[in-house]
């Protein structure tokens, strides 16, 4: 991700108010956010070190996950494709009086085509196919206090495994896992003071 001309680096993802990022090249992971839990994303160009550090220079990427309704909205999906293609997804989002929350499930899986193709130079070629499955969820749950203030905590997990060629009849697979959790308290101090 390259917002304003900065390198990848520069740009910040937060899912929910949490930094989310590779541990090893500090880049922004987006790959494995499942788009099935994702209410709105949120960005905002330029540099913005002075509200969120040094990572911020070229912009950020602001991921909010599904959100609590008051009564009770489900929703469910079935996709199905070529290569063996499906995804699966439901979830509700609900709320009675000062609790409410929202929860959502998830799965895709295809048995795709190879990842390599087969003008490969050097013998590497593979003509297996090379499948991908993500399975993922998020849960939000939260209390409002009072009319000023509410406590809330949600959790996004996300795991997919990506198969790849790696030399004739060799496969190798990659692992990935993107997990976020939070616990908030937000509230009014004074009329014009939240926190």
């Amino acid at each position: 991700v390259y917002i304003r001309g900065m390198r990848a680096q520069s740009t910040l993802l937060l899912v929910d108010g949490v930094p989310m990022g590779d541990v090893d090249f500090n880049l922004p992971s987006m790959s494995n956010i499942p788009l099935d839990s994702i209410d709105r994303v949120e960005i905002v160009r330029g540099p913005l070190s002075s509200l969120y550090g040094s990572q911020a220079m070229g912009g950020v990427i602001q991921v909010f996950t599904r959100q609590a309704r008051e009564g009770f909205s489900p929703n469910a999906s079935a996709t199905i494709g070529s290569n063996q293609f499906y995804q699966l997804s439901g979830g509700a989002a609900f709320g009675q009086g000062p609790f409410n929350g929202a929860v959502q499930l998830s799965r895709v899986s295809t048995n795709a085509f190879s990842a390599t193709a087969p003008n490969e130079p050097f013998g590497y070629y593979n003509p297996d196919r090379d499948p991908f499955i993500q399975n993922s969820g998020n849960l939000r749950l939260g209390w409002q206090l009072n009319a000023d203030w509410r406590v809330e905590g949600s959790a996004m997990s996300s795991q997919a495994t990506r198969h790849i060629d790696d030399g004739p009849d060799v496969d190798s697979k990659q692992k990935i896992t993107n997990a976020v959790q939070t616990l908030a308290l937000s509230g009014k101090l004074a009329d014009n003071w939240r926190t």
